[in-house]
């Protein structure tokens, strides 16, 4: 049977000793990816031409986390990345909206769905929503509504890693919030309809251990395979 093509948005960062410019993604989401029975592919940070002809080929496309985005807006607790992935990122966005390929964004990748679709950020939780917990570096509690389909999928709580200072804030028309920290940040979206377009705050591929999260990645291939469609 023929693995679903998943592409992976790679980040675009100097590494290395000595530096070099790279385009590189954490073998996490790859191992998921394949654990999960999808043939997980890298997308460098490449221009419009190229991008088209690669997401032509895709069965679905996984938006991976990272570094903050220059238009949620400056704030000085953020920690930008390349403006090349940014470019990247918002071009491959307005492109998979009219598309119908299976769409999982993580962390920085569902902030992407919520900008990229007219939506708001809180640049800084720690400044910016009062009596937030901390969610960066450690591990906490997230409610998903029952009539979600990540709700059906996972369960009305599930717990999740957390590493991000920047969340939805007003998420976009075109999603609805599904999911949310016992504090009341917002920690998934999805698209309402059948085809599997859905964004989670936290890092899934770093739970392989969690029957929850293994379960999102079963899904996400499953729909790939699909058409974009969730079975």
């Amino acid at each position: 049977m023929t693995r679903p093509l998943i592409l992976l948005s790679c980040d675009h960062a100097v590494v290395g000793d000595p530096p070099r410019l790279s385009d590189l993604v954490n073998h996490a989401y790859v191992r998921a990816i394949e654990r999960a029975g999808g043939a997980p592919v890298l997308l460098p940070a490449l221009g419009a031409p190229w991008l088209a002809d690669l997401m032509g080929r895709a069965d679905g496309i996984l938006l991976t986390g990272g570094r903050d985005y220059r238009r949620a807006g400056l704030h000085p607790a953020a920690d930008y990345c390349r403006i090349e992935r940014e470019r990247r990122d918002f071009v491959l966005w307005r492109r998979l909206v009219g598309q119908h390929q299976a769409v999982l964004g993580i962390c920085l990748g569902m902030q992407l769905m919520n900008l990229g679709s007219g939506g708001t950020l809180y640049q800084d939780l720690g400044t910016q929503f009062p009596g937030c917990r901390i969610h960066k570096g450690t591990h906490h509690a997230v409610r998903l509504t029952s009539e979600s389909r990540l709700g059906q999928l996972m369960g009305p709580r599930v717990l999740v890693n957390s590493s991000h200072h920047q969340a939805v804030r007003r998420s976009a028309g075109a999603f609805r919030a599904v999911g949310w920290s016992l504090d009341g940040v917002i920690e998934a979206v999805e698209f309402p309809g059948d085809r599997f377009v859905a964004g989670v705050q936290w890092h899934p591929e770093r739970m392989p251990e969690s029957a929850a999260q293994r379960d999102l990645f079963a899904a996400f291939v499953r729909a790939s395979g699909n058409g974009g469609q969730w079975t």
